[in-house]
């Protein structure tokens, strides 16, 4: 189509096309970089700086997707829901163009109309000052469209000032500062407490450019997408299928060192340091830099509790002769150790984020979310929202309720099958609970976007903290609930009655009888007896001693006027010590299930978060590898030129940075470790042995995790954040309610405490609940809010923006003549009329 609207587009000019592909100009150079995926050498064609790239299909003949002969019924409708932006109204006059015309009379095929809306595209991409470059795929099924912004040129400088994108000032600009005490030296920026200078950011302006550090990648790439998003919803364009995918490029000088120091399998086993993550913050984005610097501090700060939990494990070695309620008692203090573990690690968190966020100039960065495509601004104050969301909730606790229902059957269900002798559901019941967690997480994985969908939040950032709270929401409740069931509702929801003359004792034989044996430390040999013909068989009163404790009464099964225990609660003795002192079933099945929760964990992370994402991204690489380099052999060519953005297609394609993808996402990475934070947390009393498990499997974890980032996960777009957003606050409130469970565990579930009388035993959670969230207050006020240092930086960095601003004409304050001052008396008194009638007379420059 023709070029119109009075000319105001500029004529397109792509650096490459289609016919002349980039992979001809990267073989020209010949520089290679290794490829930790691939096992060998590619082309690096990053050379070029370029910041995104828009993946389009070509058409079914020549191996693309787009079929050019289907319809589509409302091209104009289509075409400005990609073109016409709602927060820039000059977007309209996009419409304008003489080659929508085509579309005006209605349906259209598929061919017509993707030629128009990509022509279309590049004429606005390149008349809003962004350089463009299009290639061909190496198989030719696919065109790469590349778009950038020269770092140095006045494009980038007018796109940040428009913007007002925050650039740190130079080092430079703080000359004329005055020293501020003996630790800051004259002349130079302020330092935080590891040495690392704190500049002060400001929006950029022109005219105080030479002030400014140069843009570094990611200040690029998030420009070329402000800029982008002003013109074109790019998400719209990928619904209607005009592009397939778009990802910013990697560079292979920034991924290399990252491999080498912080992402490679040689140091699977390396504890992990805070060391890189400026390195991190250049590449992915202050988003993920922040989520590994919480990944690592939590791994560092689990080491002391491991080692804890590593000496409150020995309380069982024969050697300390520790009874059950010495034992019991080594476990409350660990509980004890742990709710402060709990609140320093998240106070100490929560002031190592805002000094990084600081640092990194993140203050107010919600500013800059992206609008989404999905977006309907007119059901804002309508009833029609109002009813969508508060369904959305009403979903969300529905679903949890169904899943307590559902797993309160299955234990029900198990009940009744041991009482008639079969032990299939006992003995597997800790990989039910457990297969049941993952399958019901991964039903929820799939329901929450929809349901977050309901809401119609404006922004990314409004929708990715949605999808936040409804998915860990229900993901947590999902993984703590079966230990919570465990701990406090089976007792009394699964209790065991008997019938007959001896009530207890066939209650007993019900819960024994299928083993025929009494729990391990009972010094009787003669187990329970089977009744016959409906007549129980006496046993000697004393055998029943060790479960007078878990006994009681229920009426409506015992017989008529009886007053004799006739029930076992749902947790009964299975280990005991001289008789007395039990272990029961409870407990044992809560240690169980939390161990094999864990292990299970970190072979689905091993699966999941590595072995999938690199063998479907090596598979598919390896395939259009392989296609294209036979291919070229047989044109006679030795050398096969698979570039490094080639890779990184691929990559995009197969592991990208999103939800429910192969290549990980913020919410998915994080929701695995707050389920064995509240894990360890909220149980850690029972077994704490989970603490040296979890940090030899996050030291695990956090390597391939960063192996995968650096290596398989196709390039996130660099966004930023002024720290962890939501998650900050529900860690919080797991370490709350890690204090009312784990009291909660000690007293109502484990020996001797739970053998008091019920009011005995709810004095004892009072006390021990708020003795310990005294402790989570000691530890809270130990710590500022708002540190001194950091503060101090703060008004450091204020009076110096204050006075770069006065050197600026733009900031000046303004300064009028000055003027008569004639019937304003402002005299102190009659002696001082003389001098006041002198001094109204006076200006600047002049003499008494």
């Amino acid at each position: 189509p023709r070029s119109g609207n009075g000319g105001w587009w500029p004529s397109v000019n792509c650096a490459g096309s289609a016919q002349s592909s980039g992979l001809l100009q990267a073989e020209e150079a010949q520089t290679k970089g290794y490829i930790p995926l691939l096992g060998h050498d590619v082309i690096l064609d990053d050379n070029d700086s370029a910041a995104f790239v828009l993946v389009m299909p070509k058409e079914e003949e020549l191996g693309g997707v787009v079929d050019p002969n289907s319809i589509i019924e409302e091209p104009m409708r289509n075409c400005r829901n990609i073109f016409v932006r709602r927060r820039n109204t000059e977007s309209k006059r996009n419409m304008a163009w003489e080659g929508f015309g085509l579309l005006a009379s209605g349906p259209v095929a598929a061919g017509v109309y993707q030629a128009v809306i990509r022509n279309a595209l590049l004429h606005i991409l390149k008349a809003a000052g962004l350089i463009i470059n299009t290639f061909d795929s190496i198989d030719g099924d696919e065109i790469f469209l590349t778009v950038s912004l020269d770092a140095n040129g006045s494009q980038i400088k007018q796109l940040a000032q428009r913007f007002r994108y925050p650039m740190p000032l130079k080092a430079e600009a703080y000359s004329h500062m005055q020293a501020e005490g003996e630790d800051h030296e004259h002349g130079s920026p302020m330092c935080d407490g590891y040495g690392r200078p704190v500049y002060a950011y400001m929006d950029y302006d022109m005219d105080m450019e030479k002030l400014f550090q140069a843009f570094r990648n990611v200040d690029v790439i998030r420009l070329c997408l402000k800029c982008m998003d002003e013109w074109v919803d790019l998400n719209e364009m990928q619904n209607q299928g005009v592009i397939l995918r778009f990802f910013p490029v990697a560079q292979y000088e920034q991924v290399e060192p990252l491999h080498e120091e912080w992402g490679g399998l040689h140091g699977i086993f390396r504890f992990p340091t805070h060391a890189c993550e400026d390195d991190l913050r250049d590449h992915f984005g202050e988003s993920i830099a922040f989520f590994f610097t919480w990944f690592c501090h939590y791994v560092r700060m689990l080491f002391p509790l491991a080692c804890v939990g590593l000496l409150c494990t020995l309380r069982r070695l024969p050697a300390l002769n520790l009874d059950l309620a010495s034992q019991r008692l080594v476990q409350l203090g660990f509980a004890f150790v742990m709710t402060f573990w709990a609140c320093l690690f998240n106070e100490m968190f929560s002031r190592k984020v805002k000094s990084k966020a600081r640092r990194w100039g993140m203050k107010d960065w919600t500013r800059f979310s992206v609008e989404r495509a999905e977006y309907q601004c007119e059901l804002e104050g309508t009833w029609k929202l109002w009813v969508q969301r508060s369904l959305a909730d009403a979903f969300v606790f529905s679903f949890c309720g169904a899943f307590a229902g559902s797993l309160c059957a299955v234990e029900w269900w198990t009940a009744v099958q041991r009482e008639q002798g079969d032990l299939f559901f006992e003995q597997w019941g800790t990989y039910i609970v457990v297969a049941m967690i993952k399958v019901v997480s991964f039903v929820w994985s799939k329901l929450a976007p929809i349901i977050v969908g309901w809401q119609n939040h404006r922004t990314d950032d409004e929708y990715s903290n949605a999808l936040t709270w409804v998915v860990a929401s229900v993901k947590i409740f999902v993984a703590l609930f079966p230990f919570i069931n465990t701990a406090f509702l089976k007792k009394y929801f699964e209790p065991t009655c008997g019938r007959g003359p001896d009530p207890l004792a066939h209650a007993a034989w019900k819960v024994y009888g299928s083993t025929s044996s009494w729990p391990t430390g009972i010094p009787y040999e003669v187990p329970v007896q089977k009744f016959e013909n409906g007549t129980i068989m006496r046993v000697a009163e004393d055998s029943l001693d060790f479960i007078y404790h878990f006994a009681f009464s229920e009426p409506s099964t015992a017989a008529e006027g009886s007053q004799a225990l006739n029930c076992l609660h749902g947790c009964y003795p299975e280990q005991c010590v001289d008789g007395k002192a039990c272990v029961t079933n409870c407990t044992l099945e809560l240690e169980n299930t939390l161990w094999t929760v864990y292990i299970v964990h970190l072979a689905c992370t091993l699966l999941f978060c590595l072995i999938i994402p690199i063998a479907l991204a090596k598979w598919n690489v390896m395939t259009e590898f392989w296609k294209f380099r036979e291919a070229h052999l047989e044109a006679g060519s030795q050398e096969t030129p698979y570039t490094y953005l080639q890779v990184q297609a691929k990559c995009a394609e197969v592991a990208n940075y999103e939800y429910m993808s192969w290549g990980g996402s913020s919410c998915e990475d994080f929701l695995e470790l707050a389920v064995g934070f509240a894990l360890l947390t909220c149980f850690g009393i029972a077994l704490p042995a989970m603490a040296v498990l979890g940090l030899c499997s996050h030291i695990i974890e956090y390597r391939l995790l960063a192996y995968r980032m650096t290596n398989v996960t196709g390039r996130p777009i660099p966004y930023g954040a002024e720290g962890i957003g939501v998650w900050q606050q529900i860690f919080h409130t797991i370490a709350e309610l890690a204090v009312i469970i784990n009291v909660g565990v000690a007293v109502f579930t484990m020996y001797p405490m739970r053998h008091m009388l019920f009011r005995h035993q709810l004095i004892a959670f009072l006390v021990l609940e708020h003795l310990m969230l005294l402790v989570r207050k000691l530890v809270m006020s130990i710590f500022d809010k708002e540190p001194a240092a950091q503060r101090r930086i703060d008004d450091f960095n204020a009076r110096l923006l204050e006075s770069v601003k006065v050197k600026s004409d733009k900031y000046r304050p303004i300064a009028h003549r000055w003027t008569n001052r004639q019937g304003c008396d402002v005299s102190i008194g009659p002696k001082y009329a003389q001098l006041d009638a002198v001094l109204a007379r006076l200006e600047p420059g002049s003499s008494m």
